[in-house]
């Protein structure tokens, strides 16, 4: 990692994959790092808000704990277990499938314009039987 701007891009990618607690950084580039943040303002501040973030997710609860007796998990299953629900879903998904084949067959069985643009004009011209508005 060198000092100059290529080297805040490589210290901001290695503190995306270390994380802001450099002595989980490998050696040489915790050395660095520790240079760069001392003397980068920009260094420093992405560092210290890496290392906020961090302390966040830290004090964060977890959904599903132990002492729960697995309570949460048992019940977000239920939840996606429902039989009835999983019916209400394909139906609307048959129900959407039909009027996309339904709306095929309409667009498919349509009249086709003709790529020969005098064929609209002879139409347009031949006659009607008696009668003709021309």
């Amino acid at each position: 990692m060198t000092m100059d701007d290529s080297g805040l891009g490589e210290f901001l990618d290695a503190l995306d994959l270390y994380g802001a607690q450099t002595e989980r950084w490998p050696q040489a580039e915790r050395e660095q790092a520790q240079i760069l943040i001392a003397r980068s303002p920009q260094a420093r501040a992405q560092w210290q808000a890496m290392e906020r973030a961090e302390r966040a997710l830290l004090r964060t609860r977890t959904v599903c704990d132990a002492t729960d007796g697995g309570m949460t998990a048992r019940i977000l299953r239920l939840r996606q277990d429902n039989p009835r629900r999983h019916a209400a879903r394909r139906a609307s998904w048959a129900v959407a499938a039909s009027f996309a084949v339904i709306a095929g067959l309409y667009v498919g069985a349509a009249p086709q314009p003709s790529d020969n643009p005098e064929d609209i004009v002879v139409a347009a011209l031949a006659p009607s039987g008696g009668h003709d508005a021309w």
